[in-house]
């Protein structure tokens, strides 16, 4: 099994497929409530490429685009994941916690000079009905630290908004905790392994289909 980057192909463009293929690796072995297994698997891909990667626990919010221009009321609509004390207005009315706590658990990480955050369980924020439409994976150039305000956010194709901030309980480090990451059972290896191996091998599939 490959561990390395194809010869002739960027470290960046591994890292733009593996966003592309994420979920269909993971659909096979779980669930849409799964930030802890994507991001551990993702890591392990990432690392496996010689980049640098590391779990970057959040707070995030998905809105659409009335609600990104200031609107409160209905259709106005967001979702928020692992904020502490969520805003109660109108048109604010999707509030969750990730994998058994409340944050969600992404990657930070580094290629070369340029820093990024990727989020392989994106999709579990997508709201069509509500006029949320979160892509399957999101991946985001970053130029500072994901402290203090909305740090990391990218544009959706529709005027929406995903944004992503450090949690402010990140140093915890909760999300340990989750069998998912500890893979303290057999079954939780036997699918972490089977994540891995299925995201690297979908992305050496896209990435040598377009060369």
């Amino acid at each position: 099994m490959r561990e390395t980057l194809i010869p002739g192909i960027s470290a960046e463009k591994h890292v733009a497929a593996l966003v592309v293929v994420a979920r269909d690796a993971l659909s096979r072995w779980c669930g849409p409530t799964c930030c802890v297994s994507a991001t551990l698997a993702g890591i392990d891909v990432l690392r496996g490429w010689g980049l640098k990667a590391m779990p970057l626990y959040t707070e995030t919010i998905a809105a659409n685009r009335e609600w990104v221009a200031g609107a409160r009321t209905a259709p106005a609509y967001s979702v928020m994941i692992g904020l502490a004390e969520p805003d109660r207005e109108a048109g604010i009315v999707d509030n969750r916690e990730g994998d058994g706590f409340n944050g969600h658990l992404v990657i930070y990480g580094k290629s070369g000079s340029q820093k990024f955050l990727i989020d392989l369980s994106a999709w579990q924020m997508d709201r069509p009905q509500r006029r949320v439409h979160v892509p399957i994976a999101v991946g985001i150039e970053v130029d500072k630290p994901c402290v203090g305000l909305w740090a990391a956010a990218t544009t959706l194709s529709d005027g929406g908004l995903v944004t992503y901030r450090t949690h402010p309980l990140a140093h915890t480090r909760e999300w340990e905790t989750s069998p998912d990451w500890s893979l303290t059972s057999e079954l939780h290896q036997r699918a972490h392994h089977g994540i891995v191996h299925d995201m690297r091998e979908y992305a050496y599939a896209a990435l040598t289909a377009r060369s």
